[in-house]
């Protein structure tokens, strides 16, 4: 215990250390080299010694998962390594403070309350611990000790850290930690990329089949700093962590000290959920058996999907509405390990990340959104996958169905995903506009382009969007076994910065409906949303059609997707 514990301080320490030299020495466009060699050198020394968690939160949603009966690790573990990171955070803090003479302080970013601070912390920490649960902890993920993790991690601070300075450069003094957020999650990266060499963070216990090796644990996790970085850190800096922010609260004191507190609480809070919600998910992690939070989730997706077939089959007067009814409460009745509950489950939660980044990312101006909404589909990607083949997109379950290549996704199964993702759109929706205290934005052309101009451009690359889905997510010919995730969500990158001056890039049904449906609130107009819904989901089925030309040499069709 002794050397993991001296290989946590040491971690934590020359990390934290390095981000507070560069953002007081004003290394400028070195900075992120900077950060994220010192993250890279951690990662390859240290990992087999500790796990790295380097981050409080990460070690309490272990331990949390450890209890309920799934993988992760013990009490006295998680309390050890807490005090060790949160030492190593605070020494690390009043160094470079020593050092420059000067510090940075801890305090929601101006115009913002603790409420709305507290909201962003809570919900990326939770995203953070969620996807480091599912692609570093979960059964299906164990084992496979690649060799290039450490440069996807590092290079993933790269770019993450130029993105928080460009953020900072019109902030005031006190938000210097806006430009901290992206390098000091290397300190949780680092311990999610390090699971595959650590007895600790997923321990030979751990109930595991090693069948599946997995490869890009490093990329998701790290892909959820990016996420974050220029969504939430333009409102709470983006901690995510509480020993950055106890140390950052710490060694700035003099500026005013407190902020920790809340900050820690709200983030323990996101952790406390990501296990929860990791249950959820993947009940045959924790023996398969049912948990109260499981029964609860399954009653409420359950009426909700039985009500809403109602509704849609009277409202669009069916006339095989009792037959649609009854199929529904069916299919929901209908159980097992990956039953309808997690699926739904899964769906919403990715599609709620996903809209969420987007509008945070928006109304926070940030110069690198469309990265950072494809670093969230990425993320999210890679960590359910293999529960619900994470769509997260109407037109992409659409496209998925009419490709044939997917037996088990009936209509019933996909209007229910489809029902999930536009809840969750709305949903995520506004809460962007409370964090933003109400304020969100239009859903159509840009100035100077016509709705002909956004029929193109959705249509263009929603197809592109949705036939990379199907070929290296479904097709047996071209399946992309770990770049599935990178390859879908830079799709969005591609689209975002391609047409996002002419319609705003949506490329998702969730996404339009979450727009307009939160624009309703300043004065806006829902049926935007159900133009933008057809312009895409004409994208998917035009990328279903293609996608049989193309792939007709394909001899073998997949069970179930898994991208």
């Amino acid at each position: 215990m002794a050397a993991k514990c001296a290989a946590e301080f040491v971690g934590t320490f020359l990390l934290i250390f390095t981000v507070g030299c560069n953002v007081l020495g004003g290394s400028g466009v070195w900075a992120g080299v900077s950060i994220a060699c010192v993250l890279m050198v951690a990662i390859y020394a240290l990992g087999g010694i500790s796990g790295a968690n380097f981050n409080p939160a990460v070690s309490v949603t272990l331990g949390i998962s450890q209890s309920m009966g799934g993988p992760g690790l013990d009490w006295q573990t998680v309390g050890i390594y807490s005090a060790v990171q949160s030492l190593a955070g605070v020494a690390a803090a009043l160094c470079y403070s020593g050092l420059f003479g000067e510090s940075f302080n801890l305090a929601p970013a101006k115009g913002f309350s603790w409420h709305q601070a507290g909201a962003c912390e809570l919900l990326y920490t939770f995203m953070l611990c969620f996807v480091v649960l599912n692609v570093a902890a979960a059964k299906k993920n164990v084992q496979e000790k690649n060799q290039y993790y450490g440069l996807a991690i590092g290079f993933v601070i790269i770019a993450g850290a130029y993105g928080a300075g460009a953020v900072l450069a019109a902030a005031s003094t006190q938000q210097w930690h806006l430009v901290l957020m992206c390098p000091v999650q290397a300190l949780v990266l680092a311990g999610a990329a390090l699971t595959s060499s650590s007895s600790l963070w997923v321990p030979a216990a751990a109930k595991k089949n090693v069948q599946e090796k997995n490869q890009y644990y490093g990329l998701a996790i790290g892909f959820v700093i990016i996420a974050g970085a220029y969504g939430a850190g333009a409102v709470s800096g983006g901690c995510f962590n509480p020993a950055v922010a106890l140390g950052i609260d710490v060694s700035s004191a003099g500026l005013g000290f407190g902020w920790c507190g809340p900050y820690i609480l709200f983030e323990l809070v996101g952790a406390s959920l990501a296990a929860a919600l990791f249950q959820v998910v993947r009940p045959g992690d924790f023996g398969g058996e049912k948990s109260a939070i499981t029964e609860l989730v399954s009653e409420f997706l359950g009426t909700y999907i039985l009500v809403l077939t109602v509704g849609l089959n009277v409202l669009g007067k069916s006339k095989a509405g009792a037959y649609s009814i009854a199929a529904s409460l069916t299919s929901m009745i209908y159980g097992g390990e990956k039953s309808a509950t997690t699926e739904l489950v899964s769906e919403f939660l990715g599609t709620y990340i996903l809209v969420l980044t987007v509008g945070l990312n928006v109304l926070g101006k940030s110069k690198a959104g469309a990265y950072s909404i494809a670093a969230s589909l990425t993320s999210m990607i890679y960590a359910l996958g293999d529960v619900s083949g994470a769509h997260f997109n109407p037109a992409v379950t659409v496209a998925i169905m009419a490709s044939g290549r997917c037996p088990d996704l009936t209509p019933v199964k996909a209007a229910s995903y489809v029902g999930v993702q536009i809840l969750a759109g709305l949903t995520a929706a506004y809460t962007y506009a409370y964090i933003y205290s109400g304020a969100t934005f239009a859903l159509g052309p840009a100035a100077g382009f016509t709705w002909a101009s956004v029929a193109v451009a959705e249509i263009v690359f929603t197809f592109v969007l949705c036939f990379v889905v199907l070929s290296v997510a479904v097709s047996e010919r071209t399946k992309a076994s770990h770049m599935f995730g990178l390859a879908i969500g830079s799709c969005v990158t591609v689209g975002g910065c391609a047409i996002g001056g002419i319609s705003g890039g949506s490329l998702n049904p969730a996404v339009s409906f979450g727009i307009a449906g939160a624009q309703i609130l300043n004065g806006g107009y829902g049926y935007k949303a159900l133009l933008y819904s057809a312009m895409e989901c004409a994208g998917g089925l035009a990328a279903a059609g293609v996608f049989k030309i193309t792939h007709d040499a394909d001899v073998a069709v997949p069970d179930k997707i898994s991208a």
